[in-house]
């Protein structure tokens, strides 16, 4: 496979995360967290199989797809469960560690990829995330409880229908530069002048900063008002559009600085929000954050594809020029959103808020 091929896989596993989003939504909401991990660790178990099977490009993108549906009920059933399950006093606390399994995953990429290179193919490697697919899945199978009885479609309130999808809409523009970033932050490296070693050291160091900041940031926001929790969302987008302006002036000096603020800060939000969405639609928690989380996978897949296609027929400092501006307008739509999703009253706190039934 050629890196074109592996940027198309990868394309398809984050976009059609992003589409089936909503879809994991709305039957996790309808059957309960526990079916959801259920059958999200069943489709992650596939995929792994498919691609440890592969023999041709075609089985790789097959496997890819059925990943990103895992993905898309997954990240709704993880929510759902975790709303019903853990203190409102805590909640925070729980997101922002499930939100820190993304730049930790890539963290234990690394170390799969370094050890397994030496001492197994990358066969057995997929073979092994199959086991690891299936563990939750198992586990899940002695939590349920039985089927909800109403089979109708839920829905949201048209407020807060207008809302989520501002906020989706504005949290997957953020989420194309921070994941723009991401991929291509060794090239940015070795053009501002950084040695490969030392930018490798950045990308690891960045990634940790990143588990850490959303840990503490989730336990944060349990002592925060709602607005306030939605203000910090601001600063932290903006603070990594101010790193990506950083980056665009070019430098060694500022490729540091940049990359701490685009990547490590910039992108440390994400727990944040879906915390704002589930304290704001207590009763339709999985639902909702399948509709952010379509704004989350749609914004992973295009964000790489655009930079790499704005670096190739320009330059760096106009990608990451154009990252500052999808931060901007992040932003912008994250505000909007925030109102229409009722969250003007300034004493209302996210710890006083009425655990889910």
């Amino acid at each position: 496979m050629s890196l074109a091929d592996v940027g198309l896989a990868s394309a398809v596993l984050l976009g059609g995360s992003g589409l089936l989003a909503r879809t994991g939504g709305v039957v996790v909401q309808r059957f309960g967290g526990a079916l959801g991990m259920v059958v999200a660790g069943t489709l992650a178990a596939s995929g792994m199989a498919l691609i440890a099977a592969a023999v041709a490009p075609p089985m790789i993108y097959a496997g890819m797809l059925v990943l990103g549906a895992a993905n898309a009920i997954g990240a709704s059933a993880a929510n759902s469960s975790i709303a019903a399950g853990v203190s409102p006093s805590r909640l925070g606390l729980a997101l922002g560690i499930k939100q820190s399994a993304a730049p930790a995953a890539g963290l234990l990429c690394g170390v799969l990829i370094s050890f397994g290179d030496a001492h197994f193919s990358w066969r057995w490697l997929f073979g092994a995330g199959v086991l690891g697919a299936l563990l939750p899945a198992i586990y899940a199978t002695f939590r349920i409880r039985g089927l909800r009885n109403s089979f109708a479609e839920p829905h949201l309130n048209e407020r807060n229908s207008r809302g989520l999808w501002a906020m989706a809409i504005g949290a997957g523009s953020a989420t194309a530069a921070g994941t723009g970033f991401a991929v291509f932050l060794i090239p940015t490296a070795l053009e501002s002048g950084v040695p490969l070693h030392a930018a490798g050291s950045v990308a690891i160091l960045c990634s940790v900063v990143s588990v850490c900041a959303r840990i503490v940031l989730g336990a944060s926001a349990d002592h925060l008002h709602v607005k306030s929790a939605s203000t910090l969302i601001l600063i932290l987008i903006s603070l990594g559009g101010v790193g990506f302006l950083i980056l665009a002036s070019g430098g060694s000096e500022g490729f540091f600085v940049g990359a701490f603020l685009a990547f490590a800060i910039g992108w440390s939000w994400t727990g944040l929000a879906q915390l704002v969405v589930v304290r704001q639609n207590t009763e339709y928690p999985a639902l909702a954050t399948g509709v952010l989380q379509t704004g989350f996978g749609l914004g992973s897949a295009a964000g790489p594809l655009a930079i790499g296609m704005l670096i190739e027929y320009f330059d760096l400092t106009t990608a990451w020029i154009v990252c500052a501006l999808l931060s901007l307008f992040g932003t912008v739509l994250i505000f909007v959103g925030r109102y229409d999703l009722a969250l003007r009253s300034p004493t209302h706190k996210l710890a006083s808020a009425r655990r889910p039934g």
